[in-house]
C-alpha cells in the first residue's frame, strides 16, 4: 500500500488525522473507545457493526452524538438496531445506511465437484468469546444432514471453550482466524 501512497501512522496517533477527515472503523471496540478523541480532530466518524448487537460504548456514542454515521451490510441488522440507538439519541442528523460489501468471487470460485460423504460448516473470526453463542454447539449439533458431519472453527480457544463448552468430536478449532487461509477454510 505504501508503494501505492498511501500513507501508515502509528496506531493510536490520533494527532494524525487531518481537520475534518472522514475515520471508519469496521467493528471495533478501540475505535468506539478513542471517539472523545477523534471527535476532537473530526466530526466525520463512521462506524460499521458487524453484529447483531450493539457494543456498550457504542451506545454510549451514541448518547453522545459521536458517531456520524452508521453503516450495516444488510437491512434486517439495521432495521433492528435503528430504534434502539435512536431511543438513545434522536438526532437526526446521526445516519444510517446499508452498503452492499465487496467479495471477490474470483478467489472463491464455484466448486461443483465437492464431496458428498460430508457436510460441512464453519466459523471465521478474530478470537473473542463475544463472536460465539453459549448455545454455538446446541446450534450446530441441530444441523441436520444425511452423511456425516465436518466442522472448522477458526477463532477458538480456550476461552471461547469456557463460554461455548467442548466442541462436538466432528469440530476441528483453531486458535486464531489466521491459522487456515479464508481459500483453505472454504
Amino acid at each position: 500500500m505504501m508503494n501505492l501512497g498511501v500513507t501508515v501512522y502509528e496506531g493510536y496517533d490520533w494527532e494524525a488525522i487531518p481537520a475534518g477527515a472522514p475515520v471508519i472503523s469496521f467493528c471495533n471496540e478501540e475505535f468506539l473507545a478513542a471517539l472523545p478523541k477523534i471527535r476532537k480532530r473530526t466530526r466525520r466518524t463512521v462506524f460499521v457493526n458487524c453484529m447483531t448487537w450493539l457494543f456498550g460504548r457504542e451506545k454510549e456514542a451514541m448518547k453522545r452524538g459521536d458517531i456520524s454515521l452508521f453503516l450495516y451490510q444488510n437491512s434486517n441488522v439495521m432495521g433492528n438496531v435503528i430504534p434502539r440507538l435512536r431511543a438513545l439519541n434522536p438526532d437526526p442528523a446521526i445516519r444510517f445506511m446499508t452498503f452492499r460489501p465487496y467479495f471477490d468471487a474470483a478467489d472463491f470460485p464455484f466448486i461443483a465437484g465437492r464431496s458428498t460423504d460430508w457436510f460441512g460448516a464453519g466459523h471465521i473470526s478474530r478470537q473473542d468469546e463475544d463472536k460465539f453463542s453459549k448455545d454455538t454447539w446446541h446450534i450446530y449439533e441441530h444441523f441436520a444432514s444425511p452423511v456425516r458431519k465436518r466442522g472448522t472453527f477458526l477463532g477458538f480457544d480456550q476461552r471461547s471453550e469456557v463460554k461455548t463448552g467442548r466442541p462436538p468430536d466432528w469440530v476441528e478449532t483453531f486458535h486464531d482466524q489466521k491459522s487456515l487461509s479464508q481459500q483453505e477454510f472454504y
